[in-house]
């Protein structure tokens, strides 16, 4: 295995990829993968699942991530995105394990508080969701769009589903 030879690779896929041919990238990154079984990159991954979620595959998207996640855990991107896809497959649960994790690692994005209250609410946690579009408010200037999503949620959730704040 020549070093060169994965290095091209890594370069033809990352070409592919900035050309959004994604089904060329993902081909040239799992030839790059298959010349060197041992060498691990996190990057590498994440890249592949974003090609995955481009051409709509999302399961195969969630696989990567999750593999970038094993070799860097504290991938801010990687849990951003898996974060949205497991939202778009309607993973209700495992969006909210992710937010949560995410939080732990950084608690200042304010679309991470915003997609964990769209997951509390579908899960019928109306105090928690309401709580956190709260904390995605605090962090987001209100001349922005997803000031005006997080108000608009918490405020249909506050009409829809009165309840004490002192309730949980």
């Amino acid at each position: 295995m020549s070093k060169d030879s994965y290095d091209k690779l890594i370069g033809k896929g990352s070409k592919f990829y900035k050309h959004n041919k994604f089904r060329e990238a993902l081909w040239a990154f799992h030839q790059a993968s298959a010349l060197d079984p041992t060498r691990q990159d996190a990057s590498l991954w994440f890249t592949m699942g974003q090609c995955h979620k481009n051409m709509g595959e999302l399961e195969p998207a969630i696989s990567s991530y999750d593999k970038c996640l094993v070799l860097e855990p504290n991938h801010m991107d990687c849990w951003y995105e898996r974060i949205s896809v497991l939202m778009n497959l309607k993973r209700t649960e495992d969006a909210l394990a992710s937010c949560d994790k995410y939080i732990a690692l950084n608690s200042t994005t304010p679309a991470v508080w915003y997609y964990r209250g769209r997951c509390l609410r579908k899960l019928l946690r109306y105090q928690e969701a309401v709580d956190s579009f709260e904390n995605c408010l605090k962090r987001i200037s209100p001349d922005s769009d997803l000031y005006g999503q997080a108000v608009f949620e918490q405020q249909d959730i506050l009409i829809t589903y009165p309840f004490s704040k002192d309730t949980k």
